[in-house]
């Protein structure tokens, strides 16, 4: 994906999310011909040194979660911007996603107002 759409990506996530997407991010070392089976590798690496999981899992959590949370213009644009087969994995992984409002389910990359949807409030 483009450098620039990659950080117009970036600026949807909430900050803490935000810091960890740009982690290990290095603009002038990405790929350009990726498919999914060697991002699928890259994954697999990636989580190496964590708990056991499927890559394949956790990348078709990611492209769901990013999907409910993200603007969907956003995500259409990064979406057309992938290698068919990575873009139908994740078309197949929002199979059963609702989508968020044009602005976004968390506004922007903001956290969203807890005490406005029924979260804990502070006890006065």
């Amino acid at each position: 994906m483009p450098a620039d759409l990659a950080a117009h990506l970036g600026a949807e996530l909430p900050l803490l999310v935000r810091g960890a997407y740009y982690d290990r991010f290095e603009p002038a070392k990405q790929p350009t011909d990726w498919n999914l089976d060697r991002f699928t590798e890259e994954v697999a690496e990636g989580l190496s040194g964590d708990r056991p999981a499927n890559p394949r899992k956790a990348i078709r959590a990611v492209f769901s979660v990013l999907s409910r949370h993200v603007p969907r213009g956003q995500i259409v644009k990064v979406q057309q911007a992938l290698p068919q087969d990575m873009r139908a994995s994740w078309i197949s992984a929002e199979e059963r996603v609702i989508p968020p409002s044009e602005k976004g389910e968390l506004g922007h990359g903001r956290l969203p107002n807890h005490r406005a949807q029924g979260g804990c409030a502070r006890a006065e």
